[in-house]
Order: structure tokens, then C-alpha cells, then sequence
């Protein structure tokens, strides 16, 4: 079995941490950005390597560029990964325009492990999203 890739986008050190243990545990690879700007850094690294990254799951609000921003990004240069987004904030209007940029899933934090680990293992037992 090919060990998938998941890149964790928050910027709150906490959260990359837990999240990435998590996901390592379970048998995941694992990279991790502290932004949007970040992200796109670490995705365009992991093409260029032959890696890809399979799972992009990101916070909605961060400094420098958010969640929909970092999307819409990902869908200008062409990045397929599948995606979901992490929110504490569940009345947020980004969180209720998120669906129509295209993202499938949403989190809610606080979440528990085995809640991620589930909606992880479904996204990605699915064939990829394609941009």
C-alpha cells in the first residue's frame, strides 16, 4: 500500500503539532505549513520531488493568505489534492461561502482524533478530487 501524503495548513504551532501526530501515528506522511503562502511552497516542493501531496486540510482564517484564498490559488497553478478545511469558528461567513469554492468537507474544532482520522480516511479512500 502507497503511504499517503498529507499537508496540515494552521497557523498555530499546537495544532501542527497534534494534528501531525495524529497522522503519523496512523501511518501517514505528513507535512506541515504555518500559512497559505507556506503551503503553496510546500506543494509546488512535493511536485517537484515526485511526492505529491494527497490531502490538503487547512485552517479557515490565518495571517497572509486564509483558506478560500489559499483554494483558489491551489486551483490557478493546477493542484488537485483533495481538501478540507478546519474551523472554530462555525458562524464565520467564509465558512458558509466555503462549499461553493469547492471544498468537500468541513471540520469543526474542537474535533477529536478518531473524528479526523474518519473523515481523513474517507476522503482519501476516494479516488482524488480533480481540479
Amino acid at each position: 500500500m502507497v503511504q499517503k501524503t498529507i499537508l496540515i495548513v494552521d497557523d498555530e504551532e499546537e495544532v501542527l503539532f497534534s494534528l501531525g501526530l495524529v497522522l503519523r501515528r496512523a501511518g501517514y506522511i505528513v507535512l506541515e505549513a504555518g500559512n497559505g503562502i507556506e503551503a503553496l511552497s510546500v506543494m509546488t516542493e512535493a511536485m517537484r520531488s515526485g511526492q505529491g501531496v494527497d490531502l490538503v486540510i487547512t485552517d479557515l482564517r490565518m495571517p497572509y493568505m486564509d483558506g478560500p484564498e489559499l483554494l483558489a490559488a491551489m486551483h490557478r497553478r493546477g493542484f488537485d489534492s483533495n481538501v478540507m478545511v478546519m474551523t472554530g469558528h462555525a458562524h464565520d461567513a467564509l465558512v458558509t461561502r466555503w462549499p461553493c469554492r469547492g471544498c468537500p468537507k468541513i471540520i469543526h474544532k474542537p474535533f477529536e482524533a478518531d473524528e479526523l482520522l474518519r473523515e481523513v480516511d474517507g476522503t482519501l479512500g476516494r479516488d482524488p478530487v480533480v481540479a
